[in-house]
């Protein structure tokens, strides 16, 4: 389940480059709300004239899961780091909104789908959470 949390954020950050989500495989590890979530801040990103490099830092872990439930459920708690992460414009670094702490708190579900695959299928950036 890791894994596919995992694959998002590792496509997501390949999206955010460009910045456009064509040509990665970010809909192997979300769908629904959460691919939504994606698409529109790479979107949003786009029209700002934004990009972001780096690496985000993680500490995800899951917290529930729910074999038994129609698909099969997990919810993940995480930490991201934006210590070695830079959003530019024209190269030049935008600093963070006021008020952004450089680690904050991300929830996320996920599903089990018919062919044995993890899909997150919300995301939540709890930006105002410390962690």
């Amino acid at each position: 389940m890791l894994a596919a949390y995992e694959g998002m954020w590792r496509e997501l950050a390949v999206a955010v480059r460009k910045p456009a989500a064509g040509g990665t495989r970010i809909e192997d590890y979300a769908s629904g709300e959460a691919l939504a979530t994606v698409r529109r801040d790479v979107r949003t990103m786009r029209e700002a004239g934004t990009r972001a490099n780096g690496r985000l830092g993680h500490e995800p872990k899951v917290t529930k899961m729910d074999p038994g439930a129609s698909p099969p459920t997990a919810t993940v708690r995480d930490c991201v780091d934006l210590k070695d992460w830079e959003t530019t414009r024209e190269g030049t670094p935008v600093p963070l909104p006021s008020g952004q702490p450089m680690r904050y708190r991300t929830t996320a579900q996920a599903e089990q789908w018919d062919d044995g695959r993890w899909r997150v299928i919300t995301y939540t950036q709890h930006g105002e959470q410390t962690c």
